[in-house]
């Protein structure tokens, strides 16, 4: 195994292309001809992304030093979770060989609120102890209509952020109602 390239986070029912490297460490070339493929090894059902395994390509060839890059796309669950993405070289009828690739957590979540962040207006510089307006904007990508009444707010990262900035949430503002894609 080398590398592998995966999202952190999908919302339910959205695809994104992943990759994965493995370098051919045996005696033996790699060929589809030979039945050698990429198979799910993770804690999920391999139904969880749309497929078990991925053939090589026809014209591809790995001798031994060499590498393959499998590049293929996945459809993430309809259930909102967090789930493992892992995988590992296969022969057909001989079962799983060598590393595996890494164990990678995705976060799948609900469609119903997402949003995308625009932009921010805030002085360069700040001085300790003042008070300072900003705007943030942000698009609501999800599928519902955001408004005050359904208690819609932003809210800080982490904890230590809310910390040193003193702010625990900014509530939308009353009577606001944001539609999808506003």
């Amino acid at each position: 195994y080398i590398t592998q390239t995966t999202p952190s986070r999908l919302v339910a029912g959205e695809t994104a292309k992943v990759s994965i490297t493995f370098k051919n460490s045996g005696k033996m070339d790699w060929s589809k001809a030979k039945g050698y493929m990429l198979r799910y090894i993770g804690k999920n059902d391999a139904s969880v992304w749309g497929m078990e395994t991925i053939e090589m390509s026809e014209s591809k060839e790995i001798i031994p030093g060499g590498m393959v890059t499998f590049s293929f796309q996945i459809s993430a669950p309809t259930e909102p979770g967090i789930y493992d993405f892992q995988w590992q070289m296969a022969l057909d009828g001989k079962g799983n060989f060598g590393e595996r690739s890494e164990s990678t957590l995705i976060r799948i979540e609900d469609p119903t609120y997402q949003s995308l962040f625009i932009s921010q207006l805030l002085a360069n510089t700040l001085e300790s102890s003042k008070n300072y307006k900003i705007a943030l904007q942000y698009q609501n990508t999800g599928k519902v209509t955001w408004s005050s009444e359904d208690g819609i707010r932003l809210i800080p990262k982490t904890a230590e952020i809310a910390r040193i900035w003193g702010i625990n949430s900014i509530n939308l503002p009353a009577g606001t109602f944001v539609a999808p894609g506003d």
